[in-house]
């Protein structure tokens, strides 16, 4: 539950009426939690207030956060801040206002879809009908999707403005227009060549949506080559003697983040995925791990749902997390790694194997929580995979897409068996 600015007592709180137990148990002090001084990541001020809704009606605390601003980047300055914080919320539970207000519902109005109006191609101008696969982008696929696509035109867009063809007919575009926009966006806006590739691929892509609407017979973009790119260390994986080692220290000091790993390693699954899995998605007698299009990256509307195989090892973490014990809408990671009804926040588990990898002594700067996605595709093809099965344990709907993927982890591509086991 997310809290509102606590300025005045009527925002975020109301006033208990007077309880014959002690007012403190009804909630905890605020304290300023400074991730051990280290100033890259979010300090927050964290605090307990009495949730009436909790425990099926007869109430409990619920633990509440407010993140210091961004702008604040020194020490002193956030400390500043949380301890002007901690005051005001310390006087406001002094005061009995430690009941947190409950919202009532507000219904959701859904307007009614506005009907696309089809354009001549001959007169339609290229901003305007990349504008119109944009929008249809936006509404079939997830708000990160969307907002890619959205970044591809608004920068093609500058690009246009910048050579006087704000007004260029979508009949009259051409390579040329393609090759000003890679001019722009590396020799005017310096950004990367990998960028760069990113934003020419999008735009080929809506101009083939465009060519499948007949506004257009030829993609201007299809011909315009991708840059070369510094080779990245991004996908790194862990080598054998660092994943025993983190192996043995996890299943010591940190034996739930050690299962959470396990599906990285042996499922493939993304973390951003995994954070949205929930138990009725473990599918145990079938033996495999489904992907609605709400959990998968990129999902669609319009998307099936995945599965990914259950691996022998991965068999063995599920039965012993036991989660028939659990209701099937339950998260399968929750508040402390373990199934819950509250969805666990998108960075807190990487902060939390960060953490693990300092107090292992392995933190590298390299390695990350991704990293155990990489290492299974490496151990799996090494053991025999074939690409096609690593195709359909990747979830990739393009086998070009693996083949790039296991030629960034330094694998040597030749022919495999199909199923292994690592």
């Amino acid at each position: 539950m997310k809290t509102t600015p606590l300025s005045s007592p009527k925002r975020g709180f109301v006033k208990r009426a007077p309880a014959p137990a002690p007012a403190s148990t009804f909630y905890r002090l605020p304290e300023l939690k400074t991730r051990k001084g280290d100033l890259t990541k979010h300090w927050y001020v964290e605090y307990y207030a009495w949730d009436t809704t909790l425990n099926q009606g007869a109430g409990g605390l619920a633990r509440q956060t407010k993140y210091c601003p961004a702008k604040y980047k020194t020490a002193d300055e956030r400390k500043r801040w949380g301890n002007s914080l901690i005051a005001t919320i310390t006087k406001l539970f002094e005061d009995g206002y430690y009941k947190l207000k409950v919202k009532e519902p507000v219904p959701i109005i859904i307007p009614p879809p506005t009907p696309i109006q089809r354009v001549s191609p001959d007169i339609i101008t290229a901003v305007a009908a990349l504008e119109l696969i944009v929008v249809i982008k936006e509404s079939a696929y997830r708000t990160r999707t969307g907002e890619s696509y959205r970044n591809v035109l608004r920068r093609f867009v500058d690009s246009l403005e910048h050579y006087g063809n704000a007004d260029l007919l979508l009949s009259q575009t051409t390579a040329r227009h393609i090759y000003e926009f890679s001019d722009y966006i590396i020799y005017h806006r310096k950004l990367s060549s990998r960028y760069r590739n990113n934003l020419i691929e999008g735009l080929r892509t809506i101009f083939d949506e465009l060519i499948d609407r007949e506004y257009i017979a030829k993609n201007p973009a299809a011909k315009v080559k991708s840059l070369p790119v510094q080779t990245s260390r991004k996908n790194l994986a862990f080598t054998h003697p660092q994943r025993s080692e983190f192996e043995t220290f996890l299943r010591q000091h940190d034996p739930t983040l050690f299962t959470y790993t396990r599906f990285i390693y042996q499922a493939f699954v993304r973390p951003v995925e995994l954070m949205r899995l929930q138990v009725r998605d473990i599918e145990l007698i079938e033996n495999r791990i489904a992907f609605p299009p709400s959990i998968s990256k990129g999902g669609s509307r319009k998307q099936f749902t995945e599965y990914v195989e259950i691996t022998p090892s991965l068999r063995q973490v599920i039965v012993e997390m036991n989660l028939d014990r659990f209701p099937p809408t339950h998260y399968l990671f929750s508040q402390n790694l373990l199934p819950g009804r509250q969805q666990i926040a998108r960075n807190r588990v990487s902060e939390r194997h960060h953490d693990a990898l300092v107090a292992a002594g392995m933190y590298n700067g390299e390695l990350t929580l991704y990293s155990w996605k990489h290492t299974g595709v490496v151990n799996a093809y090494k053991v025999g995979a074939s690409i096609d099965w690593l195709q359909r344990h990747l979830r990739h709907s393009d086998m070009r897409d693996t083949v790039i993927y296991l030629k960034s982890l330094g694998l040597m591509l030749e022919k495999k068996s199909i199923a292994p086991s690592w």
